[in-house]
């Protein structure tokens, strides 16, 4: 004879197994007919040597799960997507020039399809890409505009809807791609308003099997003959400083300390600056740079877009422009159009 029972099914004390106490210190038992852990109900004369009846099941699921064909499978399929979707960190361009310098400038925020979008400017310096040989361009991101599904202001502030706009921006890529004119790319801000609803980078879709495109920040290793410059990309680094416009840039060099550049985009103005660092490191022949490029590049929307001049201040269109020696490790930044041809057509750079 027992006197206690579970309380929840009211089985017998021979199908109780003790598991600990409450805060309170009181016994629970665990049931072994229903797997409940409670405190037991206490009853006067219970016959534990009852037959306890239980239910019978004429159709139950009994699902198979075997953990090493789960994982094959696993396995599988993600060899599968990381082919049809690689993700990359680095990436490496190589240029054979015989000895000539080559020149690039890294571009952010075109914001083509949008009402303050500067496109004068824009035609400009992608026709001077276009004309003059050993000359490229890295994308930065924000290349279309579009706008937020929830932010009704923004529709205003477009020329074309997103999917024209889209279509526009591939078209442009495509021209410079079959032109030899791109050197890499990136996640941005822009295209992910539509990432979070569908799950699907559209600039990935554009650039994709074209240049090397990071979905977050990047290493680029340019190799111009054989001279090696490194480049840590990003749209934009964490960090920032209302004194130092470049700070993001000089967090990212502490992680990336062999870079000739930190370059970002994203906050449509522009600073520069250059900073001797790794002294040590470069007087024992440890690396090629002491010099250390940290670039925050402008964008093409710099018309008086009211959401930028409410909150900051009008967009920067300065894309600054680097030559890079194929001789030494030297490196020299231009803006004029008329220095950038004669830097390139020298031999002695």
């Amino acid at each position: 004879m027992s006197n206690i029972i579970c309380g929840n099914c009211g089985a017998c004390s021979d199908e109780l197994v003790s598991h600990g106490r409450t805060a309170s210190g009181t016994k629970r038992y665990r049931c072994k007919v229903c797997g409940k852990v409670r405190v037991p109900e206490i009853i006067e004369n219970v016959n534990c040597d009852d037959e306890h009846i239980p239910p019978e099941f004429e159709e139950l699921q009994n699902p198979e799960l075997d953990i090493d064909t789960w994982l094959d499978q696993f396995q599988a399929i993600q060899k599968l997507r990381m082919k049809a979707q690689p993700s990359i960190l680095s990436a490496t361009v190589r240029f054979k020039t015989g000895g000539l310098p080559i020149a690039f400038s890294p571009t952010s925020c075109w914001h083509l399809g949008g009402l303050y979008t500067f496109y004068e400017e824009f035609r400009n310096k992608m026709n001077e890409l276009l004309e003059i040989d050993r000359f490229y361009w890295g994308a930065h991101g924000d290349e279309y505009d579009g706008f937020p599904a929830n932010w009704a202001t923004t529709v205003f502030l477009n020329l074309a809807p997103p999917y024209l706009q889209k279509r526009i921006v591939s078209k442009v890529i495509d021209k410079l791609q079959h032109n030899g004119k791109l050197l890499y790319s990136m996640w941005s801000n822009h295209p992910a308003f539509e990432e979070r609803k569908t799950g699907e980078d559209m600039s990935e879709v554009m650039y994709l099997g074209k240049v090397p495109y990071f979905v977050g920040k990047g290493i680029v290793k340019l190799c111009v003959d054989d001279q090696e410059y490194i480049l840590s990309v990003a749209h934009e680094f964490p960090g920032h400083s209302q004194w130092n416009e470049n700070h993001a840039q000089r967090k990212q060099l502490m992680k990336v300390p062999q870079a000739d550049f930190i370059i970002m985009g994203d906050k449509h103005t522009y600073a520069y600056q250059e900073r001797a660092h790794n002294i040590e490191a470069y007087d024992a022949g440890l690396q090629e740079n002491m010099i250390a490029h940290l670039v925050q590049t402008g964008t093409a929307k710099s018309l008086n877009d009211p959401y930028s001049v409410r909150n900051w201040n009008r967009g920067v269109f300065i894309w600054p422009t680097f030559v890079l020696s194929a001789k030494e490790h030297k490196i020299h930044k231009i803006y004029d159009t008329e220095a950038l041809k004669w830097y390139l057509d020298r031999d002695d750079f």
